[in-house]
């Protein structure tokens, strides 16, 4: 110290006030000087100890500081000052605890002093008792309004408690106070931006920069909230603003590093990662990015090693296990990947990403059920991520749960409705549960989405399985558009030509497959049924021949080969090539099918059904191979049987009208009417647009004796088609049971207009002459009948009938005698001769035919007899009253 400012006495106050001029003229150690040697004079006073703090605490020896400090307390308790300095000195040696003790003793000598209430929130901020620090800044506040650092750290606080509308409006009052207070600018920045509003956090940011062009942090945060905008070039620039300031920021690198990445510059950002490391090796953050960046680079071997570096600093990082767990998922090792993930959701429960990524590991190791809990468990933290209810959706369709796997694919469109592979696998799912219809409608929500083959496709299969084949066609030639050689499209559409019957458009697409596919040994085999089909047999069978060269132990190859040579009545060679299709493979129903068929055609009736029960016992549900089981026992005449199997063809399927109609025919031979009825009825319903069906119907009703029902029948019969004579001839035979007569004759005439010369119309219509009393044209009509069929013993009979009645005795008896020589045991006609030898007086030749008639038929006779005016003269004869009594007034039968 210099002399000129030596004070002129050793008194200690003389010392204390030259300490007091340097200590404000910043000549701190001067000021120290000064101090001590009034503590030398006087080592109680207060207020030299304390002074003396404040110069050491200017000069950061901040120990001594707190030791002069402590003495100014010691010697005099309620000097508030020295209680809040001591109280900073120590927030600054880190002894927090210690520090609040100082402000609170501050406070209880002057509670009104608004720097050590200020003072006090700063203390209780560190220590983290973060509600009580806002109720000290409040205090202060209260004290001093205009305390704009005050506002500051309040702010600070709520941001700390998430209480960001609340900071802002903090930081907001500190800015009115002091607008050039940079560091609220900044914070306030920081605020908006993680309530995600990075544009107005920009703003703050930039407010800042204008204050202090050099202020890094700022530079720091503008270059973050440029980055989350996306304006990755503009966020770099930041960044390297931040480095050119302060070259070892590497928090700075890593943002830049996470920028380039967003711009695909991997190779730079590990650039930028590995500076970030070399200035702070032991940053968590830093070897997780260069690891995440390695993994983006496939460089996996080093990205696990950056992981585990990353998990060597702290081993409780669930981020580090998870981006671990990400990148040996990225390589297919899923049983490590799901340890780390495991590993990743131990130390943080709520971890969606790795409970999902976890199942997805157990799921691709085929653990279903292990791998739909991790799904749920992943729901359960994001109910409404529709990726999680379309995961445990696949899971569940893989385990056979459909209904629940239909449950979680509506989750997941509920959530997210524009994502067309949930759509596809909703509509997959539908297909699985035979729900085609509701199938199609999320197919064509998918193809609206993302028109894609494969969804046309699967359209068109569920079109196929509901019977709608043109649509099915649609969909399938939109799904070729798209892959025009993708065999599998091209086949499923030919294979729904075929069954259109569109062989020439089916053939076309097998030909364009063996193009793509020249040793598809399958598709040569439908090339060649298709042209089986088409009537091509050669070339069929040649077709089949060389899917056989490509593929010679394919069972139904040598099976269609059968079928091929049975159209080409090469029935041996037929019978060979099935029965090597049988050796090949027992157990393939169609071969013993088809062997039923060749033996079928060839008469061989027992081996036919022989070969059609071994392939019943394949499949009992073919309702085809029961219906041709019945063809064969019919032919041999097993009726019973025959219609055993046409019922168990309906029971099959209920729509089989082929096998209804069979099964009533047999009824109805079997005079089974009742059950024909039936098997007819159930004809007319399933193919109501058939004539014979109302045919066969009407003609079973009239046997029953259900006349109207019969004549309502042939008229929906005549109705579809007035062209067929057997249902102009079953009308006229209904008319006339119904007495309709002269309308009876009128449908015969139809029905001969389109045949003349059937016996029976010619027959039937002198019956209805006869009953009309229109007799000429009878007897004209027995005699076409006769003329036609000189057999017909009923027609004859008929002729000898009308002559007779017509007084023609000589002309009726070479009927009578040619009717008995065709038929020697009908009642009638020897009853008939009868009456003419009576009349014509040859009695005995009369009795003894009488006595012929009554022994066949005495029920009938004995009623023509008893009144039959021929016989009166012959009453009396012994012979006669052997017979009983006669009535002439008998009916003819009609059949």
């Amino acid at each position: 110290m210099s002399c000129d400012i030596m004070p002129n006495s050793d008194n200690y106050l003389d010392w204390f006030s030259l300490g007091n001029e340097l200590l404000d003229s910043g000549r701190l150690e001067a000021a120290i000087v000064c101090f001590d040697k009034a503590l030398d004079g006087n080592a109680s006073y207060h207020l030299a100890w304390y002074n003396r703090g404040i110069a050491l605490e200017d000069l950061g020896q901040v120990s001594a500081a707190l030791a002069s400090y402590r003495q100014a307390t010691k010697l005099k308790p309620d000097c508030y000052e020295a209680w809040y300095n001591q109280g900073n000195v120590l927030l600054q040696l880190d002894e927090i605890e210690s520090a609040i003790a100082a402000f609170y003793q501050a406070i209880e000598f002057n509670p009104e002093d608004y720097l050590s209430w200020y003072a006090l929130g700063n203390g209780l901020l560190r220590s983290g008792r973060l509600e009580k620090a806002i109720a000290a800044y409040d205090r202060a506040i209260s004290l001093q309004a205009g305390c704009d650092s005050a506002w500051f750290n309040r702010g600070i606080v709520l941001a700390e408690l998430k209480r960001y509308e609340e900071a802002l409006a903090s930081f907001d009052r500190a800015l009115d106070i002091n607008p050039q207070k940079l560091h609220a600018w900044n914070n306030r920045g920081v605020v908006l931006s993680d309530l995600r509003r990075e544009r107005e956090a920009l703003a703050c940011f930039e407010r800042a920069i204008a204050i202090d062009p050099n202020y890094g942090e700022a530079w720091f945060n503008r270059g973050r909230s440029l980055r989350l905008l996306g304006r990755y070039t503009e966020a770099i620039a930041c960044f390297d603003k931040v480095i050119e300031l302060k070259a070892d920021d590497d928090g700075a690198w890593v943002q830049k590093g996470l920028a380039l990445q967003r711009l695909s510059r991997w190779e730079d950002a590990l650039y930028c990662f590995d500076r970030s490391l070399a200035i702070n090796p032991g940053s968590l953050s830093g070897w997780l990015y260069r690891g995440l960046c390695l993994n983006a680079l496939s460089r996996y071997d080093q990205a696990i090693a950056a992981f585990d570096q990353a998990i060597q600093i702290n081993p409780d990082d669930s981020d580090a296990w998870y981006s671990r767990g990400m990148t040996l998922f990225a390589c297919q090792k899923y049983a490590e990947a799901s340890a780390n993930f495991d590993q990743a959701c131990s130390l943080q429960p709520n971890l969606h990403d790795a409970w999902f990524y976890r199942g997805i590991c157990l799921y691709e190791l085929s653990e279903y059920e292990n791998a739909l809990g991790n799904f749920e468990r992943a729901i359960a933290i994001q109910p409404k991520n529709h990726v999680g209810w379309y995961e445990r959706g696949l899971t569940l369709r893989c385990l056979g749960r459909y209904e629940e796997a239909l449950e979680s694919f509506a989750k997941a469109v509920k959530y997210r409705s524009d994502v067309a592979k949930i759509w596809y696998y909703y509509g997959l799912t539908l297909v699985d549960l035979q729900r085609h219809e509701d199938a199609i409608g999320c197919f064509d929500v998918a193809i609206a989405l993302e028109p894609d083959g494969a969804l046309w496709y699967l359209r068109g299969n569920a079109l196929a399985s509901i019977g709608r084949l043109e649509g099915a066609v649609a969909s399938f030639n939109r799904a070729i558009e798209i892959h025009p050689q993708r065999v599998e499209y091209l086949h499923r559409r030919a294979d729904v030509l075929f069954d259109l019957g569109l062989h020439d458009d089916a053939l076309a697409d097998y030909e364009r497959i063996l193009e793509l596919e020249p040793e598809n040994y399958l598709v040569w085999v439908l090339h060649g049924v298709t042209l089986f089909e088409l009537g091509k047999l050669t070339d069929a069978l040649a077709s089949i021949d060389q899917g056989l060269q490509l593929q010679p132990d394919y069972a139904a190859a040598w099976s269609e080969k059968g079928l091929v040579l049975r159209a080409l009545a090469q029935f041996g060679e037929a019978i060979a090539a099935i029965d090597r299709a049988i050796q090949l493979n027992p157990q393939l129903e169609t071969s013993w099918y088809n062997r039923g068929l060749v033996m079928f055609d060839l008469g061989e009736f027992t081996q036919a059904i022989a070969a059609y029960d071994q392939a019943l016992e394949i499949n009992p549900k073919n309702q085809t191979t029961w219906y041709n089981r019945g063809l064969a026992l019919e032919k041999m005449g097993n009726h019973p049987e025959a219609i055993a199997s046409y019922e168990k063809a309906t029971e099959v399927d209920p729509d089989y009208w082929q096998a209804w109609c069979k099964y009533a025919d047999l009824q109805s031979l079997a005079a089974a009417y009742t059950q024909a009825l039936t098997g007819y009825s159930r004809f007319v319903e399933l193919k109501p647009e058939l004539h014979l069906s109302w045919l066969f119907q009407a003609i079973t009703l009239r046997k029953l004796g259900q006349i109207n029902a019969a004549f309502n029948s042939i008229e929906r019969a005549l109705s579809l088609n007035n062209n067929d004579v057997r249902v102009w001839y079953e009308r006229g035979l209904i008319l006339y049971a119904m007495q309709c007569f002269e309308d009876a004759i009128l449908s015969y005439d139809e029905a001969l207009k389109l045949n003349p010369n059937d016996d029976k119309i010619w027959f039937n219509r002198g019956l209805s002459c006869d009953r009309a009393h229109r007799t000429p044209e009878a007897l004209i009509a027995y005699e076409k009948a006769i003329a036609l069929n000189p057999n017909f013993d009923l027609a004859w009979y008929c002729q000898g009938l009308i002559l007779s009645k017509s007084g023609k005795y000589t002309a009726a008896i070479p009927a009578y005698k040619q009717a008995i020589a065709l038929n020697p045991n009908h009642a009638s006609s020897l009853y008939g001769l009868s009456c003419c030898y009576a009349v014509l007086g040859d009695t005995n030749l009369a009795l003894d035919l009488l006595q012929r008639a009554v022994q066949l038929n005495p029920q009938e006779c004995s009623q023509w007899i008893k009144d039959n005016r021929d016989f009166d003269h012959l009453r009396s004869h012994p012979q006669f009253q052997q017979i009983l009594n006669l009535d002439m007034n008998h009916n003819i039968k009609v059949n």
